[in-house]
């Protein structure tokens, strides 16, 4: 009796389930590609604004990398939630798969500087944005990535001076530590970042 209930649960939640992962991506690409019109046509359903992708991810973490403000004030004022994680982080490094349980904060400190051939100063600026957007509804600072790397850890490794400011002002971790040991300063040194080495030495990092 229990394998035909359980057969029988899988074939009425299939069609949810689907539903839920073909709205998670429509969410994330209209977040991708920073259309508000879609989003706003999308959110018009209830509690959906955190319905993840495939890959696990959200509208406002995709918002978040992308640097696109604007899309994540408006997810931010739908209450989408700033600590959510991602179990794949599908879109800034080579082995994806190695660095799990990222939130929206991790993602926007991390690409700060990032995809600069593409949107130079603009997307600097607005990742900056999106940094102090996602401090300023409650992003929990010092949640780490599967590699145990914080927000700070992760802006000073890719060179991402303004993020790196901002979150030393929230009072960031300075001495936080990744799984082998390294942090933010000793990143910041292994990739020459002079600007990020200075700014980390000031504010007391070892």
């Amino acid at each position: 009796m229990k394998p035909l209930f359980l057969i029988l649960s899988l074939f009425l939640l299939s069609p949810l389930m689907a539903f839920a992962e073909t709205l998670g991506d429509s969410l994330t690409d209209a977040a991708s590609q920073g259309d508000i019109s879609k989003l706003q046509r999308l959110l018009a359903q209830k509690n959906v604004v955190d319905t993840k992708d495939q890959n696990g991810w959200t509208a406002l973490m995709t918002a978040a990398q992308k640097g696109h403000l604007e899309v994540v004030k408006l997810l931010l004022d739908q209450r989408a939630n700033v600590n959510a994680k991602a179990w794949l982080d599908k879109g800034s490094h080579a082995h994806a798969k190695t660095n799990a349980d990222v939130t929206a904060l991790m993602i926007a400190a991390e690409n700060g500087q990032a995809e600069a051939a593409k949107l130079l100063l603009a997307a600097e600026k607005g990742h900056d944005q999106v940094v102090k957007a996602l401090l300023d509804k409650g992003a929990a600072i010092e949640a780490k990535r599967e590699d145990n790397c914080n927000s700070l850890i992760l802006a000073a490794q890719n060179g991402c001076v303004e993020v790196v400011k901002i979150l030393i002002a929230k009072k960031a971790d300075l001495n936080a530590e990744d799984m082998s040991g390294d942090k933010a300063l000793a990143k910041a040194t292994a990739k020459e970042y002079s600007d990020v080495i200075d700014i980390l030495k000031q504010a007391g990092a070892k």
